[in-house]
C-alpha cells in the first residue's frame, strides 16, 4: 500500500509540472539542493573542496542514477520498494566502472610489455 502511495505521489506531481510548467524551475533548485549536498559529502570524504570537479561529477551521477531509479520505479507495475530500483542502479552504475576500470588496467599492461 505504502508503494502505491508513493507512486501516486510522484504521479500527481509529474501531471502538476505537465499542467503548471513553472514548477518544473523548483525541481531543478531541489535537484541541484541535492546535488550540493552529495557534492559535500563527496568532498568531506576525500578531502576535496565540494566545488572540485570529482565532487561535482560524483553528485551529478548520483543525481542521476536516483532519477532513472524513480522513473522506471514510477513505471513499473511491481510492488518492488523504490530501494530496490535504487540499489538495482548503483549497481549498475558499479559494475560499469568496474569492467571499465579492468579494461583500462588490462590495456596498460598490455602496453607496458611491449
Amino acid at each position: 500500500a505504502h508503494t502505491g502511495e508513493s507512486r501516486e505521489r510522484i504521479w500527481m506531481r509529474r501531471m502538476l509540472m505537465e499542467r503548471y510548467p513553472e514548477l518544473i524551475l523548483r525541481m531543478f533548485e531541489m535537484v541541484g539542493s541535492f546535488e550540493d549536498a552529495m557534492a559535500t559529502a563527496v568532498a568531506a570524504h576525500s578531502g576535496s573542496d565540494a566545488d572540485d570537479c570529482y565532487p561535482r561529477l560524483a553528485a551529478a551521477v548520483a543525481a542521476t542514477v536516483m532519477r532513472v531509479a524513480v522513473g522506471r520505479w514510477a513505471a513499473c507495475h511491481s510492488d518492488d520498494p523504490l530501494e530496490a530500483h535504487v540499489s538495482e542502479m548503483f549497481g549498475l552504475l558499479r559494475e560499469c566502472l568496474l569492467d571499465e576500470a579492468s579494461e583500462s588496467t588490462a590495456s596498460r599492461s598490455v602496453g607496458a610489455d611491449q
